[in-house]
């Protein structure tokens, strides 16, 4: 994290005459800045949008507490591992609770343009130096910045390893045998989770040089007319691959739906159950 907070400082050009400007105005801050957040509370409580952005239970810490914390360690030009570290965890729980790091980005820099326009009403800087205060916080800002949107990449690729990870169980490959894979779908199976089954059997039988292929739908309750055209299109492009489809696990309802849309189940290679299926597989395996 160190080395980290030293890039991001080294990025912005965050030097010690910008800490040197930021410790000027940390008094005023230190002064002001509790007034000033019950001022910004009152006001953003009676903002529809924000009681629907913000769970009423977390209001003092959303609206007070936290951004006291992180305009104080900006104001103080204080950016060490540990305050970095803080931020970060700042921003993992506004993200947790539901409200959008964006917004309340805004926040932070809408507070800091306040406390800047008063601390030049009451005279705390002269004129000239505004310039180069305001460009030391707006670096100050973008390091924030940069760690709320690191926060929110690192949940994008959790929830992309995780959305990876359903679709991988929701479709798993079993290897059972040389030359046997097995695919054994469970629950409602919907035209694109059809779809992408066909693909990663497709895929499967590439990779592990499959001869036959189960697919075995003992856990599935329904099937309608769309899943079972992928069903078929599955089996003739098993075959197309020069290997067989085996399909396992019929039930007597989803029997009965095949039929009644018109599906012969004559036309597929099936067993009742798994085991049947794996031993006839076998059999084509080894030849017999």
């Amino acid at each position: 994290m160190e080395e980290t907070g030293q890039r991001r400082l080294k990025f912005v050009d965050f030097t010690k005459k910008d800490v040197k400007r930021l410790k000027k105005f940390t008094e005023f801050v230190e002064d002001s800045i509790d007034m000033y957040l019950q001022d910004m509370n009152d006001y953003f409580k009676r903002l529809p949008e924000f009681l629907k952005e913000i769970p009423k239970e977390h209001h003092n810490r959303v609206l007070n507490e936290i951004p006291k914390d992180i305009i104080l360690t900006i104001s103080k030009g204080n950016f060490d591992s540990e305050s970095l570290a803080q931020i970060r965890k700042y921003a993992g729980f506004i993200t947790e609770i539901g409200v959008s790091l964006d917004w309340y980005y805004g926040i932070i820099s809408y507070t800091f343009k306040m406390l800047v326009d008063i601390y030049v009403t009451i005279g705390g800087a002269e004129l000239h130096e505004i310039p180069e205060l305001t460009h030391s916080i707006n670096k100050a800002l973008i390091i924030v910045l940069s760690l709320f949107t690191d926060n929110f990449m690192e949940k994008v690729e959790a929830q992309k390893a995780l959305e990876s990870l359903l679709k991988e169980l929701s479709t798993p490959i079993l290897h059972t045998w040389d030359g046997v894979i097995v695919m054994p779908l469970i629950g409602t199976l919907t035209s694109d989770r059809a779809q992408e089954a066909m693909e990663v059997l497709l895929n499967s039988i590439t990779q592990y040089r499959a001869k036959v292929a189960i697919i075995d739908i003992t856990g599935v309750s329904v099937i309608d007319s769309m899943v079972a055209e992928h069903l078929i299109k599955t089996v003739k492009a098993v075959k197309i691959l020069g290997s067989e489809a085996i399909i396992t696990g019929i039930s007597a309802e989803v029997a009965s739906i095949l039929v009644r849309i018109g599906i012969e189940v004559e036309e597929f290679i099936t067993r009742s159950s798994l085991r049947e299926g794996l031993q006839y597989a076998i059999k084509i395996v080894e030849g017999k």
